[in-house]
C-alpha cells in the first residue's frame, strides 16, 4: 500500500470504523510513537487497544482528514477529531459534550511501513470541549 493510502486507511478504516483487519502490513512490529515529551515502542495491538478505549469513551469518533502532504519517507496528516463524549474515558464519566480537536501527525516509513510517528494534539481545545 501506497504510503498515503495506508495513513488514510488507518484513520478511515481504524479509526473511524475500528476494523484492524487490513492493516496488518501497514505499521512495523516496533513503531516509536512520539508525543509531546513521552516517546513510546507501540504495535498494531496498541493502536487497536487505544481505538478501542477512544471508541467506547466517543462511540461516534471520526477523524476528518484536512490534508496529507506525502515526501519519499514521511507523510504528514493534518486531521480533526469530532466525537460526542458518551461513555466513560480517561476516568471521565460520559458529558454529552461534543469536541472537535485538531491533530498533526508526522509519520516515517522504511521498508512500506509505519516505523515512527510524531502527535501534536490541541490538549487545551480538548479540555476545554470536555469542561476542564
Amino acid at each position: 500500500m501506497e504510503p498515503e493510502a495506508a495513513i488514510r486507511a488507518i484513520f478511515e478504516q481504524g479509526w473511524n470504523q475500528g476494523d484492524f483487519s487490513g492493516l496488518g502490513g501497514v505499521l512495523a512490529a516496533r513503531v516509536v510513537h512520539h508525543s509531546g515529551e513521552a516517546s513510546r515502542v507501540t504495535g498494531l495491538e496498541d493502536l487497536e487497544t487505544v481505538v478501542r478505549r477512544w471508541r467506547s469513551g466517543f462511540p461516534d469518533l471520526e477523524f476528518k482528514i484536512r490534508a496529507l502532504v506525502a515526501s519519499a519517507e514521511v507523510v504528514a496528516a493534518h486531521l480533526t477529531l469530532v466525537a460526542t463524549h458518551q461513555g466513560t474515558w480517561a476516568g471521565r464519566e460520559p458529558t454529552g459534550r461534543r469536541i472537535e480537536v485538531d491533530h498533526m501527525f508526522f509519520f516515517r516509513f522504511d521498508g512500506g511501513q509505519v516505523v515512527e510517528v510524531w502527535e501534536l494534539v490541541d490538549a487545551t481545545a480538548l479540555r476545554k470541549h470536555l469542561g476542564g
